[in-house]
């Protein structure tokens, strides 16, 4: 097999969009028939000193204190799909330039239906829970539930939910699920009807259902991003623990009930809602 000629990059005038130079009258390493990405390469030999501006500064060891809160501005939200219980993620920056990470437990995601008074919910429930039971009895990830169903409401008043109106005869719950999984199939088998008798059994309409697992909790909580929002009772994780999963200089763990966004709350002489701290580029790390 005839070797692949030595490769001897012309002498680089500029870097765009992130390309890197290569010293000349050097050979680069082959893979098969093809050269690696020159930038895979030499990207460790041309790591130059990065401005100081671009540093956070080192949080003092007690700036968090088990159970107290945390204040910082709200730059984004995710979430981990985990078997056991999905967990929302809240990243941010503190006043005073820390970068933060919040792992929001305890929240379920949530839909609404629409029943006619002549259905009988109770019934509805238990015949979609015996179903979805059923359906992930052999799921090793989002099955092996005691129960899919976690709660089963009544609500009154939910002028956010299409052609809702008070002169209508409907009834109208709100169905909070183990895990976001569970969702669309629920969502799916209310559709169809859940029991023998589709007919009967079937829901008038379900609302939000679709709506994503974060979404749903900003939307909950009154959270809309870039603004400031404070976390109670938190729990710290340091450095090293076996629960943290970030980068970030501050990370905590939090109940989705604790969450508290600011709305006119003055800081450093500005409005909370108006005062926009300085973010950069990988600004969680």
């Amino acid at each position: 097999m005839k070797s692949l000629p030595r490769y001897v990059p012309p002498a680089p005038t500029h870097v765009d969009d992130g390309d890197i130079p290569v010293p000349r009258d050097v050979s680069l390493p082959q893979c098969g028939n093809e050269y690696l990405d020159r930038r895979q390469i030499w990207q460790p030999l041309f790591i130059e000193p990065r401005p100081a501006e671009w540093f956070r500064p080192r949080p003092p060891a007690d700036y968090l204190k088990p159970g107290g809160s945390i204040t910082f501005m709200h730059m984004d939200t995710t979430y981990r799909p985990w078997p056991g219980r999905a967990v929302i993620e809240i990243h941010g920056v503190t006043r005073e330039g820390y970068s933060v990470w919040v792992n929001v437990k305890q929240f379920l995601p949530n839909f609404f239906i629409r029943l006619n008074p002549n259905q009988n919910a109770l019934q509805i429930k238990n015949e979609l829970e015996q179903r979805l039971q059923r359906k992930f009895y052999k799921d090793a990830k989002y099955g092996g539930r005691a129960q899919y169903i976690e709660r089963w409401e009544r609500v009154d008043n939910v002028r956010s939910i299409m052609r809702y109106s008070t002169d209508n005869p409907f009834i109208y719950y709100q169905v909070f699920m183990n895990h976001p999984k569970h969702v669309a199939a629920a969502r799916e088998f209310m559709v169809r009807g859940t029991g023998a008798s589709h007919h009967d059994m079937r829901v008038e309409e379900t609302f939000e259902a679709n709506v994503l697992y974060d979404l749903r909790y900003m939307v909950d909580h009154g959270l809309h991003g870039c603004q400031w929002v404070t976390f109670r009772n938190i729990r710290i994780v340091p450095q090293g623990h076996p629960e943290r999963v970030s980068r970030a200089q501050l990370e905590v763990i939090v109940d989705a009930d604790d969450t508290l966004p600011l709305q006119g709350i003055y800081h450093n002489t500005r409005a909370e809602g108006a005062c926009v701290v300085k973010s950069k580029i990988d600004q969680f790390f």
